[in-house]
């Protein structure tokens, strides 16, 4: 394995300064692969806010619960 000063020496910055842009680099890539899974989210369930998405989700478990029971007929 590489170490972070010997890469630190390779490009030229320090290793500290070596380390903080690739924390940030790992965060700002993290970030992305969020931001993509709550697109996919909004797209599945067809919605924008938290709030829509928590009335849709409630919605379909509520949908759901009932599936092969009379119990809902109830409600």
């Amino acid at each position: 394995m590489v170490s972070a000063t010997r890469i630190s020496k390779i490009v030229g910055v320090s290793e500290e300064e070596l380390i903080n842009r690739s924390l940030i680099s790992f965060i700002e890539r993290e970030i992305r692969l969020v931001e993509a899974d709550i697109a996919d989210i909004r797209e599945r369930y067809n919605v924008i806010s938290k709030e829509e998405l928590y009335e849709a989700i409630k919605a379909k478990n509520s949908e759901s619960s009932c599936m092969g029971g009379l119990h809902c007929l109830e409600e």
